[in-house]
């Protein structure tokens, strides 16, 4: 049996380590199929006592684009005056700086008048360095099947941390139901 050279094994590692450090559906869980406690695993929710009546935020094993889930945000007839928006949070692990990145997702909507949304921010230590968000490419309003959204962006060098959020806004949207699911991000360049 023939050993591999030393030159082949440093090859083969250098491709697992450097396809594990990009971004994948996986990486982020963007099928919400992994849960615990009907929270998807890695993101946190804004889910605060104060507006606990008003919003239910639910991994939905009825209703999904692929896979056997997705994630539904559930807003009540009556919403305050104040306006919130209800949202889905996670941290993107192994981004590189100074690349250009699509965040990608399925949203399906029932009876919504003021457009949901998937954003991408990047952070330095305290200041958001920019964004990019669907809702400025895509309005979605009214009840609809599975649509594609996206938002194409470039991260700053300074950027220690990227965040994907998942939002639907308060304002106008009594009594609507908003579903997310395949959510992605991947390196354009």
């Amino acid at each position: 049996m023939r050993m591999p050279t030393l030159a082949a094994v440093l090859m083969i590692s250098f491709l697992i380590f450097s396809c594990s450090s990009i971004p994948t559906e996986d990486t982020i869980n963007g099928g919400f199929e992994k849960e615990s406690d009907n929270e998807p695993e890695g993101w946190i929710s804004n889910l605060l006592p104060q507006i606990s009546d008003y919003v239910k935020f639910t991994v939905d094993d009825n209703t999904f684009h692929s896979g056997g889930s997705s994630f539904l945000i559930e807003l009540s007839k009556s919403q305050p005056e104040k306006q919130t928006i209800y949202k889905l949070t996670r941290r993107l692990p192994g981004f590189e700086t100074s690349v250009v990145y699509e965040l990608q997702g399925w949203i399906k909507t029932e009876n919504i008048k003021n457009s949901p949304f998937l954003e991408a921010q990047c952070w330095s230590q305290t200041t958001m360095l920019g964004y990019a968000s669907s809702k400025k490419i895509m309005n979605i309003t009214g009840t609809t099947d599975w649509k594609f959204v996206n938002a194409v962006f470039r991260v700053p060098k300074e950027t220690v941390k990227i965040l994907i959020v998942l939002g639907v806004p308060s304002t106008k949207n009594n009594n609507v139901k908003v579903w997310f699911d395949d959510i992605q991000v991947k390196k354009v360049r």
